[in-house]
């Protein structure tokens, strides 16, 4: 009877940490909510008492704003309910005339509908900015929380320099903030709001501050940009809580909100409720004045409370997500990039995140930030680590679930056991180097750019050679173009309307399988393909050991052959020199083969084998030739009946 290797698969979902906003309100077509915004005042008083009058104006309630938010419904409730009912720029202002109670209070009641849209730009628009209306140009000056000092414009200048897109300036600036100053509830920021200079040298704090330094960087370079408070759903307490994030000016388009707590730049999702907009966080939300004698004020805290009262029905994602892991079947331990593909399916700019929601660990954040334009596609690579533990007689899959916050989703599978080779974390940062774009790269305008490698596959003692189809369809003749294959370059130029194939080599055993990255460069530009390559190795299957090395002679008998390789050889075969037929039975897909022969059909006292294999495309190697044991007791007449054995057949 053969024996075979059981092989059990064994599948892992390990989960990594999912930031708040993936899950909550984003991917609804609007939610319909109600706020309710009051306070209270109390009041104590001496013998003779008077209040000619007390005011309490509040410059918070929810905003209309056209875009992305309607207050269908207002009502207001105060106690004494004799109160006068005015408006002053925008503030509701509750009045109560010759009146002595022990407490004021009011409340604001307003049922908003909040619209999930995201601010269609469609075209580049330049930067530095030249065209900021007058209204609008109080937004670039410092103030009291959001000061600006050397060390925030110095760092703002560093990112934006050499850009030439308005929209990517903000997104940069916005993706250094969130990535380099760390969300805190430090009891000193959690309580008193701090000044954007104290935030850039202690490098962390609330979302107010967070925001404030955001913006101030925003206004070093010219870029208006206004405080925005109110109240966002967090799926980390499951509620909704006070807020502040940023809006900033596009000229020609108006106000575009960026939450760098919640990583959306230019665009929030429909929880965030706006209440006031503002040139400073530090202003007061709710101002009272009085006129009075023998009585004073305490006022109480400001309370805000937003339940949903329904949703509309779900959006259609606004990108397309792919996801692979660029090493499969491989060892416990090994740190793996994987590589994921966003296209944007819009004929507008898209700001997106992508999270890793369900995969091994990370070396990194699981997510990633990005600024996609009209109809582009972009690639993300994170790295993985396997875990160091595993069963050899056992095969694990973990599933890599990624999401962004559009709500489209893409999953691959990554297979591994100890059994498997073992990728190490240098490796990995190599390649997920050599798939990232090129940052502060322009996407190159008026050429289209196709690779594709030569044939199939390389053997991995052969050069690999890869054509590069350059297209220029721009009006502009472009010089000194740097076509790329990994690091081998080759230098073309192109005409006006002209198209060429240029030929990238790399030499032999400089590259291994995997997705590779072609870039297509000029001083300023570049673009990218990715294509699959696949080298195929010799096995090097080798014959390590065998045994027994005496077997008598009179029948059947077994070897055990011991081997090993480099990688999976097939189509394995022992010949029997001097005669004889051999059946062999793989035990171990690692190492140990079983020899079935007869003793008789050998025409010597000596075994010798040839061992031979194949590699994946059929080629033919010769493992080894060579004597593995020795037939004992072998009678005078063997011989004569190896040779009548042979008639017989």
């Amino acid at each position: 009877m053969k024996k075979g290797l059981f092989v059990l698969f064994v599948m892992i979902i390990l989960s990594v940490f999912v930031s708040a906003q993936v899950d909550s309100y984003n991917n609804y077509e609007f939610i319909g909510a109600q706020m309710s915004i009051g306070s209270s005042i109390n009041a104590s008083y001496g013998l003779e008492p008077y209040v000619e009058f007390f005011k309490a104006k509040s410059k918070i309630r929810p905003i209309n704003d056209s875009l992305r938010q309607i207050v269908a419904r207002e009502s207001y409730f105060a106690n004494p309910d004799d109160y006068v009912l005015g408006y002053e720029d925008g503030a509701v202002v509750f009045t109560w005339l010759n009146q002595e109670p022990n407490k004021f209070s009011f409340k604001i009641l307003s049922d908003v509908i909040i619209l999930n849209e995201i601010i269609k730009i469609k075209d580049k628009i330049n930067f530095p900015p030249d065209d900021i209306p007058e209204e609008v140009k109080k937004y670039v000056s410092a103030s009291e929380f959001i000061d600006i000092n050397p060390e925030i414009k110095s760092k703002a200048d560093e990112l934006v320099e050499g850009e030439t897109d308005y929209y990517r300036a903000v997104f940069d600036i916005a993706s250094w903030v969130e990535n380099e100053i760390n969300y805190s509830l430090d009891t000193l920021t959690e309580d008193v709001v701090q000044k954007s200079s104290w935030v850039i040298q202690n490098k962390y704090g609330v979302c107010d501050e967070l925001t404030n330094l955001f913006i101030s960087m925003l206004r070093s370079i010219g870029i208006p940009a206004r405080f925005t408070s109110g109240q966002a759903y967090s799926n980390v307490d499951n509620d909704f809580g006070n807020h502040g994030w940023a809006e900033v000016y596009f000229p020609g388009y108006g106000w575009v909100p960026f939450d760098i707590t919640f990583k959306q730049f230019g665009w929030v999702d429909p929880s965030h409720i706006k209440i006031r907009e503002q040139l400073d966080s530090g202003e007061s939300a709710i101002e009272y004045n009085w006129k009075s004698r023998d009585a004073t004020f305490q006022k109480g805290e400001i309370e805000l409370k937003t339940i949903v009262t329904r949703t509309g029905p779900i959006k259609t994602g606004l990108s397309e997500l792919k996801v692979e892991a660029i090493h499969d079947y491989v060892g416990t331990g090994s740190y793996v990039p994987i590589f994921a593909t966003v296209t944007n399916k819009n004929d507008y700019y898209l700001p997106l995140s992508v999270f890793i929601t369900k995969g091994p660990e990370l070396t990194s954040k699981n997510s990633k930030s990005i600024l996609l334009e009209p109809r582009e596609e972009r690639n993300l690579v994170w790295i993985v680590k396997v875990p160091e533990e595993g069963d050899p007689r056992y095969v694990y899959i973990s599933m890599i679930e990624i999401k962004d916050m559009y709500g489209s989703i893409a999953i691959t599978n990554l297979t591994y056991s100890p059994s498997f080779k073992r990728y190490g974390k240098e490796e990995a940062e190599k390649e997920a180097l050599m798939l990232s774009p090129i940052p502060k790269k322009e996407l190159l305008p008026g050429i289209n750019f196709d690779c594709s490698f030569g044939k199939d596959y390389y053997y991995d003692n052969e050069k690999v050679i890869a054509g590069c189809i350059i297209e220029n369809t721009g009006n502009t003749r472009l010089a000194n173009i740097k076509v790329c294959l990994q690091d081998n370059c080759k230098i073309s130029e192109l005409g006006i309307g002209e198209k060429t194939l240029v030929e990238v080599q790399a030499g032999p055993f400089s590259m291994e399988s995997g997705k590779k990255r072609f870039s297509l460069e000029t001083e300023r530009l570049v673009r990218y393909d990715y294509e699959n390559l696949h080298i195929v190795s010799d096995p090097k299957l080798t014959l390590v050991s065998s045994e027994p090395k005496a077997i008598a002679y009179g029948g059947r008998a077994n070897i055990t052959l011991h081997t090993k390789s480099s990688s999976k050889a097939y189509n394995i075969k022992v010949n029997l020199e001097n005669g004889g037929t051999a059946e062999l039975n793989k035990i171990n897909d690692k190492d140990a083969i079983i020899l079935h022969f007869d003793t008789r059909d050998i025409n010597s006292d000596r075994i010798k084998v040839k061992l031979t294999y194949e590699d994946e495309t059929g080629r033919e190697f010769i493992a080894a030739e060579k004597d593995i044991g020795e037939i004992v007791l072998r009678p005078f007449y063997a011989p004569l009946l190896y040779h009548f054995r042979r008639i017989l057949r």
